[in-house]
């Protein structure tokens, strides 16, 4: 069954999201997640958008795109930990990594930096232009 199918005051349970990534991983980070619960509230006066309640929040959705999500009547088993949110862990660690070796380069240049002003100094290196 689609959330399309859902009719005003009714609730059913999420299955999954499909479509294009970008659409679905939008969805999951609001709350979109297997076994989360939905209810149609309502739908605008020409029938689109619809307006939906998933976790406590209120989510309006065009008619075509509740197409691409499959819902049960019946509860299901709830996805702990959802495929887009692990690639979000794993993508937020690379980008930790690539701060930490940009912080250890800058450091390394300040340091460069300190102890060639202080050769000068001391005339110990002369900069040549």
């Amino acid at each position: 069954m689609k959330l399309s199918d859902l009719k005003i005051g009714e609730s059913a349970y999420l299955l999954q999201v499909n479509g294009e990534e970008a659409f679905a991983r939008r969805l999951s980070e609001i709350g979109f997640i297997r076994g989360e619960k939905i209810h149609n509230h309502m739908k605008a006066p020409l029938m689109d958008p619809v307006e939906y309640e998933i976790m406590g929040t209120t989510v309006s959705l065009r008619r075509s795109e509740t197409k691409y999500i499959d819902i049960s009547l019946e509860p299901v088993e709830k996805d702990i930990c959802p495929e887009s949110y692990k690639v979000i862990v794993e993508e937020e660690e690379i980008i930790i990594k690539n701060v930490m070796i940009m912080e250890k380069k800058k450091v390394l240049l300040t340091l460069i930096i300190k102890v060639i002003i202080i050769l000068r100094k001391k005339g110990k290196i002369q900069i040549v232009k």
